[in-house]
């Protein structure tokens, strides 16, 4: 019975993660938060004004419980504007499928920076839109679905007898399968 239930568990975490379907969610993902940061790129320097909390004010508006151990933030006020650029160019590459593992991570680091800098003005889509960034940055979600597959021509069949199923991607996909339930479960 214990081995059935290891077995059962590995097969579950480890099974083909049908990389097809985090592509799709990769494109929907990446569109949205491209969507927010655009419009916020508007209301960084509107007028010579910045919308953004000073660097050294970010975390006192965090409640206690709250504050973040280290600061994801890692620039200076003066190249915020620069910085958030930067992020819409890595969300635009992530929506069109043409990024990688660690641009992924990296796009998810200056997406954590500005949800930790700016804290009184972001609300749920962009902490969970965070979450699924980080959890598709350890994924192959760029094979399906993206500009980066018709360039390259790969025409792979998500059940082809040739195709393996990078572990990492399997655990990953079924990590943000139990968040999703964790949500509706908070949310009901």
């Amino acid at each position: 019975m214990k081995n059935n239930i290891l077995k059962n568990t590995q097969s579950y975490l480890f099974a083909d993660a049908h990389i097809e379907k985090l592509g799709l969610m990769r494109f929907l993902l990446c569109a949205v938060l491209l969507y927010l940061a655009v419009f916020r790129q508007l209301n960084i320097d509107q007028f010579g004004i910045s919308s953004l909390i000073p660097r050294a004010d970010a975390l006192s508006l965090y409640p206690e419980f709250y504050r973040p151990y280290f600061e994801y933030f890692f620039w200076p006020d003066s190249l915020a504007a620069s910085v958030h650029g930067v992020l819409i160019v890595l969300l635009l590459l992530a929506t069109l499928g043409l990024s990688n593992r660690p641009v992924l991570f990296l796009t998810w680091v200056l997406s954590q920076g500005f949800i930790h800098r700016n804290y009184s003005m972001l609300f749920g889509a962009d902490v969970i839109g965070g979450l699924f960034l980080f959890y598709l940055s350890f994924t192959k979600c760029c094979d399906f679905f993206s500009v980066k597959s018709i360039i390259l021509k790969k025409s792979k069949k998500p059940h082809d007898q040739n195709h393996f199923s990078d572990q990492l991607s399997s655990m990953f996909f079924r990590l943000m399968q139990i968040q999703i339930c964790v949500i509706y479960m908070y949310t009901g």
